[in-house]
């Protein structure tokens, strides 16, 4: 078994109209089983592969070095590049929130006449899962392979993309409830796994839409149309998405402002207590120092009449303040 597969293979296997053959010892040994018959393809998955492994697969499959330099290179730019015998289509992934962050990773996906690659880093589709579709579904093609990743790709775009719109609906509900103040950490987060997501599924629209305009005479009109929807779903995805982010822009505001609000009223009630408590204070303050010139010290009613008046006053203060909703 080489490196290669000991290291980052998940799987390879030799498909002939859509079904699986039996398995051959590497995937080199794939790669010429369908050369010497001139029928089927190699599927090979890798997970995590370091240059030196995908410099081994260059060499075997005959890949374009520029190709396989944009697959190692972290966090690649979505694109799809066309080359004499092959092509190389690059996605960022997305995985379901979960109830937390959605996780986010790299696949490209190399395709030519007799085989398929995927490269995939971090957090990417069930490849497994899209291997038994195809399998179930007889997919002829790398090609019609590819369009099946593809669509699953989206497909947890949009999944990811109306999460984050039932979380931004949840948090505009608490942001406008009479009863529950609303999170805006919670908001930040969404708006930040808006914008992670955006920026990563945005630029796929132009690549799928170079894939349709490109003429590879082993690309079927068919397949084109096929990608041309992945595209348009791709764009779907991206309008949801920005739809949401401002949605939280626009709850960010609000929150903001119920929380500006919330806090003048805080401070119009501390200032409120603070000049009610000024009065005793002051009053005590005055007759406290003892002066010797102070005749109501002796009168019978003094102290009574002291704190008489001291209720007086901060009863009407207190009216007062109640009345214009301070207190």
């Amino acid at each position: 078994m080489s490196s290669l597969e000991s290291r980052g293979a998940e799987h390879h296997g030799v498909y002939v109209d859509g079904v699986r053959q039996g398995d051959a010892p590497t995937y080199e040994d794939a790669l010429a089983r369908v050369r010497e018959t001139g029928r089927g393809f190699v599927w090979l998955s890798l997970e995590n592969p370091d240059d030196h492994q995908m410099r081994s697969l260059a060499d075997t499959f005959d890949l374009h070095p520029l190709a396989v330099e944009h697959t190692v290179r972290p966090r690649a730019c979505p694109k799809v590049e066309w080359y004499d015998d092959h092509l190389v289509i690059s996605m960022r992934t997305l995985r379901p929130l979960g109830g937390e962050s959605a996780g986010d990773g790299q696949l490209a996906v190399f395709v030519g006449h007799d085989f398929l690659i995927t490269c995939a880093r971090g957090a990417h589709p069930a490849i497994a899962e899209v291997r038994r579709a195809v399998e179930h579904s007889a997919i002829p093609t790398p090609a019609e392979v590819m369009h099946a990743i593809a669509d699953r790709v989206v497909s947890d775009y949009l999944q990811v993309a109306t999460q984050i719109r039932q979380e931004a609906d949840l948090a505009e509900e608490r942001v406008f409830s009479q009863t529950v103040d609303g999170d805006i950490e919670r908001i930040y987060f969404l708006k930040r796994e808006v914008v992670r997501m955006r920026r990563s599924i945005e630029p796929l629209t132009f690549a799928l839409r170079q894939f349709a305009a490109e003429h590879g005479d082993w690309i079927s009109t068919d397949l084109r149309h096929d990608m041309h929807d992945v595209m348009q779903q791709n764009v779907h995805a991206v309008e949801r998405i920005t739809a949401t982010e401002a949605l939280l822009d626009s709850l960010l505001d609000t929150a903001y402002g119920r929380e500006g609000t919330r806090q003048n009223a805080d401070m119009r009630k501390i200032s409120a207590w603070a000049a009610i408590g000024a009065v005793p204070t002051t009053l005590a303050g005055i007759y406290g120092m003892r002066f010797a010139d102070m005749p109501e010290l002796h009168w019978t009613w003094g102290y009574p009449g002291l704190l008489v008046l001291i209720l007086v006053i901060t009863g009407l203060m207190y009216r007062t303040f109640h009345r214009k909703h301070w207190l």
